[in-house]
C-alpha cells in the first residue's frame, strides 16, 4: 500500500511531490527548506514588535501570518513570499 500525502485538491503520490520539488529546483525556483525558519521571539525582535503580537497573528481568524506548525512548534519562513507579501498588505503610506 502506498502512503499519500493530502493536498488542496487531490490526492497526490509520493512521487508526484518528488518530480515537484525536482522541477522547481531545476527552474531556480526556492523552496520551502531554502528559506530560514525563525521563531515567533525571532520573528518579533526583527521586525520590533512584542513577541505576543506575533503569537496573536498566527491565530487570526481573517488572513492569518503565514507560519509553519510542526507539532506544538510554530515557525516562520524568513524572506518567504508569502510572509513578504502578508506584510506588505498591511504597509500604509
Amino acid at each position: 500500500m502506498t502512503k499519500t500525502f493530502m493536498g488542496p485538491v487531490k490526492m497526490i503520490e509520493p512521487c508526484e511531490v518528488i518530480d515537484t520539488i525536482m522541477a522547481m529546483a531545476e527552474e531556480g525556483k526556492r523552496l520551502l527548506t531554502s528559506f530560514e525558519m525563525i521563531d515567533g521571539p525571532t520573528l518579533a525582535e526583527r521586525w520590533k514588535l512584542k513577541p505576543g503580537w506575533v503569537r496573536k497573528q498566527t491565530g487570526a481568524l481573517a488572513d492569518p501570518l503565514p507560519h509553519v506548525k510542526l507539532g506544538r512548534y510554530v515557525r516562520f519562513l524568513w524572506d518567504s513570499p508569502e510572509l513578504n507579501r502578508w506584510l506588505l498588505s498591511r504597509y500604509r503610506r
